[in-house]
């Protein structure tokens, strides 16, 4: 088969607004960490593919910090984003490497850890 045989996918600036994310439907989770903080404690968020989905509205409901720490696929830590208590993100996109996704509270707490997020919503 010769190259013309092919479909061509032309590229052209149409002068078209480019297609937006889908804003599927979600439901509201909340998951909860034992205190104090120590790697025990801590609850499995995302792990595999659905890391690659990041997570959307996380917030800190709690009366702890709550950290959202990142491991590759051998269990070593990449890093960690933090919720002061009421704080929230729109969006949080992990490091490409990240197989793994926990949440927990500060290591010097004795208060509530808590966090709610956004996930898809599948029927």
């Amino acid at each position: 088969m010769s190259d013309d045989q092919y479909f061509t996918f032309q590229v052209e600036d149409a002068g078209e607004t480019p297609a937006q994310k889908s804003d599927y439907p979600t439901v509201r989770e909340r998951v909860e960490a034992p205190c104090p903080g120590q790697f025990s404690n801590t609850v499995s968020l995302l792990s595999g593919r659905k890391v690659l989905d990041g997570l959307k509205r996380p917030r800190n409901v709690g009366s702890c910090a709550l950290h959202i720490a990142c491991y590759d696929a051998g269990g070593t830590f990449i890093g960690k984003y933090t919720l002061a208590p009421g704080a929230s993100f729109d969006f949080l996109e992990f490091p490409s490497n990240t197989e793994n996704v926990r949440f927990g509270c500060d290591r010097n707490c004795s208060g509530t850890a808590v966090m709610e997020y956004q996930s898809p919503y599948i029927s």
